[in-house]
């Protein structure tokens, strides 16, 4: 049986080793994870954007066809009056 100061020295070497390797694991998780929220805050932000975009285009394209339909309706009626 080992004397318990070798056990201690065998559990602090172990401890040192599952440290070190559990690091990179550590970091990539974390990097990973960074990814993915921002993965998912730019793909949010975007879908609501575009959502948005596309009403607000969408309202000013009825807005100018409404204009130039009165525009257009206005001038066919000045042209029909009699001089």
């Amino acid at each position: 049986m080992d004397p318990p100061e070798k056990e201690q020295e065998d559990f602090d070497i172990s401890r040192r080793d599952a440290k070190r390797l559990a690091e990179p694991l550590i970091k990539a998780g974390y990097a990973d994870g960074i990814d993915a929220g921002r993965q998912t805050h730019y793909q949010r932000n975007f879908d609501e954007g575009y959502r948005k975009g596309f009403a607000d285009g969408f309202g000013h394209g009825q807005q100018q066809a409404r204009r130039q339909l009165e525009q257009h309706q206005r001038q066919q009626a000045h042209q029909q009056r009699p001089c």
